[in-house]
């Protein structure tokens, strides 16, 4: 009787055991494989969705300095690289301010697309737009300019008819554009002193009609001339009043009384421009 009863509580003895023993084990590797998974100072474990409660750091070691730290491949498919932030965070942080990112597209800026953007050697459609006008609209904005050049020698001014003693030059107004000059000429007479009309005169472009002073009627500046060479010069400004293109030059009629030359001696030189009104 004592005996059966002394093997049944070893028996009962060896049971407990074991399952304590079993306990022990079960309790240590769930403890191990739930620490591999998910807790703070545990081992990152790859497939497998990985937290922690503080920053991750990975320093690494690498002399050589076309080697990176780490590298992140997925060839089967899909970016090998997935960064989620919550809303207005930015996904992405570095230290450095200069080197360029080897094969980096940014798409986005400040919320653009690339294609929003000039290249760097691109010129932007309306680049030469102020306020919505084009710069040939602007108020006193100079469109057109031309050198006026030449040997005037020989070329004469008649008696009471304006003629160019410069070669014309040819500018394009609208009807609000002005014509604006200054003008140098050097003349002479060829036996006495003579008087001289001159200033600025302009007709239509490619025709013989007879010139229009910048003035209007006979309102020009008057000099006398010598057979000694002088430079005379004229600055005027004129508003056609029309759209079209206008031969443009130094006039000069001789206002005298006698039958003396007056005559171009050497060469002229000034500019000619086109010029948008002021107001």
């Amino acid at each position: 009787m004592l005996r059966s009863t002394l093997s049944k509580v070893m028996w009962v003895g060896k049971a407990t055991v074991f399952l304590v023993g079993l306990s022990v084990i079960l309790a240590m590797v769930l403890g191990l494989a739930s620490a591999a998974f998910s807790a703070t100072g545990g081992n990152f474990v790859l497939g497998q969705s990985n937290s922690a409660n503080g920053p991750t750091t990975l320093v690494g070691q690498i002399v050589d300095t076309t080697k990176s730290v780490l590298v992140l491949k997925n060839p089967k498919g899909g970016s090998a690289l997935q960064l989620q932030v919550n809303s207005g965070k930015a996904p992405l942080k570095v230290n450095a301010t200069a080197g360029i990112a080897t094969n980096l597209n940014a798409d986005k800026l400040d919320g653009q697309d690339s294609n929003a953007f000039l290249g760097a050697n691109a010129k932007a459609a309306d680049s030469d737009k102020l306020d919505g006008k084009d710069v040939g609209e602007l108020a006193g904005t100079v469109v057109q300019m031309r050198p006026v050049s030449g040997d005037v020698t020989g070329k004469t001014a008649d008696f009471s008819t304006l003629r160019f003693i410069t070669n014309p030059v040819t500018v394009t107004t609208t009807s609000t554009q002005q014509i604006t000059g200054v003008v140098s000429a050097p003349l002479k007479t060829n036996t006495s002193i003579a008087d001289m009309n001159y200033g600025l005169c302009y007709r239509e472009a490619g025709t013989n009609d007879p010139l229009v002073l910048f003035f209007g009627g006979n309102d020009t500046v008057q000099a006398t001339v010598t057979t000694t060479t002088q430079t005379w010069t004229t600055a005027q400004t004129k508003a056609p009043g029309l759209a079209g293109s206008w031969d443009v030059g130094f006039c000069a009629a001789n206002s005298s009384n006698n039958a003396a030359t007056i005559a171009g001696e050497g060469k002229a030189s000034g500019w000619i421009e086109v010029v948008n009104p002021t107001s």
